[in-house]
């Protein structure tokens, strides 16, 4: 499927995109006030330059094992009350001059990975969760910002990895699975829970 215009999924609303398919938008609108599901081997949706994807409140965007969401040259929102949720073997790709920004909840669990070149953003109330085996990595000039009142928690065995530009300005609780490459700036609340991962 392409969306070249403006698409709604509304309330109690359902789309998937199966196995094997394809969801592209340029230029376009996706607003999601549903559910929308990527399947296993689905590249749920490249989000190309001049797109926006919002994910509004009490909505949910699931990205299934083997499933991918590119962001390229777009912008992806997560309202307040909505999830973004990247499933385990799923990839979530934030490409240069791209933006994506939590207000919401977002989680990365067990297996998925994102990988940042543009800008993500956890504003104030949201709330972005790396699971145990989930991965987040920051490159070149790709920037991670959790602004006053937002929480950035990474669960056991999971991995944030800073190459980029990484700024903590309200809570980030972090394991040993944190390597920063190039030094972060922290001026809000950074919690050491390694100790909480060790078997006893």
């Amino acid at each position: 499927y392409n969306i070249g215009y403006a698409l709604v999924v509304n309330n109690g609303g359902i789309l998937t995109v199966n196995s094997g398919a394809n969801l592209t938008m340029y230029n376009g609108t996706l607003a999601i006030y549903g559910t929308l599901n990527a399947d296993s081997g689905s590249t749920l949706i490249t989000v190309d330059s001049g797109s926006t994807l919002t994910i509004h409140n009490g909505s949910t965007l699931n990205v299934d094992s083997g499933g991918a969401l590119t962001v390229n040259s777009a912008t992806v929102t997560v309202d307040g009350g909505g999830s973004l949720t990247v499933n385990g073997g799923s990839t979530l790709t934030v490409d240069g001059g791209s933006s994506l920004t939590v207000n919401g909840t977002a989680a990365l669990n067990g297996g998925s990975t994102l990988f940042t070149y543009g800008t993500v953003s956890v504003n104030s109330g949201g709330i972005f969760a790396i699971n145990s085996t989930g991965a987040l990595s920051i490159y070149g000039t790709g920037t991670l910002s959790v602004s006053g009142g937002a929480t950035l928690t990474m669960a056991c065995s999971s991995v944030l990895t800073n190459d980029g530009i990484f700024t903590n300005d309200g809570t980030f609780n972090y394991n040993t699975g944190f390597t920063d490459n190039v030094g972060y700036s922290n001026t809000g609340t950074a919690n050491d829970t390694s100790a909480e991962c060790v078997a006893p």
